[in-house]
């Protein structure tokens, strides 16, 4: 008997998850800009060089998401006041930390944009063909054909 490896969403397309939800995406964009690890802009540091990225990547991903402080404080691990607190530091920041915002902005449009228009696509063309592997993969393990393979 031959087993198979299940087909899934992340052997198919291992992107996939940081398309559905870009925060990963400007976290990385972020800790890139300002040299500092995802883990820095995650974590707990009240150190400035974790704080500013950490607080950009907030203001950024209010701004590209539109997601409500409540969302954003479960996906960055913070209450939300503390995500309010972050998008006021971040209104009032300095030319130096906007400028570097705008280059991480720059730096993401092509990947979000792409994600955007391909999202709706690429879910449903990544079930179908789920879908069709498993069913074959079934099929091949009962020992009957699977309908639609020309058998």
């Amino acid at each position: 008997m031959t087993y198979h490896t299940p087909v899934t969403a992340q052997r198919v397309d291992p992107l996939a998850a940081q398309r559905r939800d870009p925060i990963a995406s400007i976290i990385a964009a972020c800790a890139a800009e300002w040299g500092v690890s995802d883990a820095a802009i995650r974590g707990n540091s009240r150190k400035p060089s974790a704080v500013r990225p950490r607080h950009a990547a907030i203001w950024i991903a209010k701004q590209i998401t539109g997601r409500s402080t409540t969302e954003l404080g479960e996906a960055f691990v913070r209450d939300h006041t503390s995500i309010l607190h972050a998008l006021g530091r971040v209104d009032q920041a300095d030319p130096e930390t906007r400028a570097a915002i705008a280059r991480v902005r720059e730096r993401l449009d092509p990947v979000i944009s792409t994600s955007r228009m391909q999202a709706e696509t690429m879910d449903r063309s990544q079930i179908a063909a789920l879908g069709e592997a498993n069913r074959m993969a079934a099929a091949q393990r009962e020992g009957t054909p699977a309908q639609g393979d020309g058998q």
